[in-house]
C-alpha cells in the first residue's frame, strides 16, 4: 500500500498546513488559487492530483478511488467549510480516507485472490456449459 501510504502523507500534510496558514494560502503555494472560496468538495477535489497523482498500478488506483470516496464522504460527516478546519474535523478525514483505502485494499484482494482461472480449456468449456444451463433454468423459473 505504497500509494496509499504516500497519499495519506500528502493528506496529512495538507490537513496541518490548513491548520497553520490556511486554505488560501496552501491553494497559492500548489498553483491553485483559483480554488480558494470554492466548496470543500472542489477544494479536495482539485487537491487530489497532488495527494494521490493518477497513475497506472492498481495502488495507485486504490489511493485515488479511497480519496475520492473521502471527498464524497465529507458532507456526512459535517463537514462543509475547509476554512477553519477542526483538529477534530482534520482527525475525521484522515480516518475516512485511511478507511477508504483499507477497503478498498481487501476489496481488490478478495476479487483478485477468489477468481481463478482454470488451466485448460476443457475446464472453461465446462464451466461456460454449467453458466448457460444455470441462465436457461433462472428465465424459465421467472
Amino acid at each position: 500500500m505504497g500509494s496509499s501510504r504516500g497519499a495519506a502523507s500528502r493528506l496529512a500534510t495538507i490537513l496541518g498546513q490548513v491548520g497553520n496558514v490556511g486554505i488560501g494560502e496552501v491553494l497559492r503555494s500548489l498553483d491553485l488559487g483559483g480554488l480558494a472560496g470554492r466548496p470543500i468538495e472542489e477544494v479536495f477535489a482539485g487537491l487530489a492530483d497532488f495527494i494521490c497523482p493518477d497513475g497506472g498500478s492498481i495502488d495507485e488506483g486504490i489511493a485515488r478511488d479511497a480519496f475520492i470516496e473521502t471527498i464524497a464522504d465529507l458532507a456526512d460527516a459535517g463537514i462543509t467549510e475547509i476554512d477553519g478546519l477542526t483538529a477534530d474535523q482534520m482527525q475525521t478525514v484522515f480516518e475516512l480516507y485511511i478507511a477508504h483505502t483499507i477497503e478498498a485494499r481487501i476489496c481488490n484482494d478478495i476479487g483478485t485472490r477468489v477468481v481463478n482461472m482454470p488451466s485448460d480449456v476443457r475446464t472453461v468449456e465446462r464451466i461456460e456449459a454449467q453458466l448457460g444451463s444455470a441462465l436457461v433454468e433462472c428465465r424459465i423459473v421467472r
